[in-house]
């Protein structure tokens, strides 16, 4: 895997309320990604506070995969 073009990027920042009840900053983010130099994937990363809450995107791959 390999990121693209220093692409990250804050799509959405807004506030949350959190599994503890407390009032937090959620920030997404979006990149661009390639799995094999020759194609251009998106992704995002949401992160609530200091935690991380989900990522889309590169995922390892599958056994027997390339």
């Amino acid at each position: 895997m390999q990121w693209l073009d220093q692409s990250v990027h804050l799509v959405t920042m807004r506030i949350s309320r959190g599994n503890d009840g407390w009032l937090a900053l959620e920030r997404h983010f979006g990149f661009e990604y390639s799995t094999g130099g020759d194609d251009r994937r998106s992704g995002r990363i949401v992160l609530q506070g200091r935690r991380l809450r989900s990522v889309v995107g590169p995922m390892p791959l599958e056994p027997g995969q390339t």
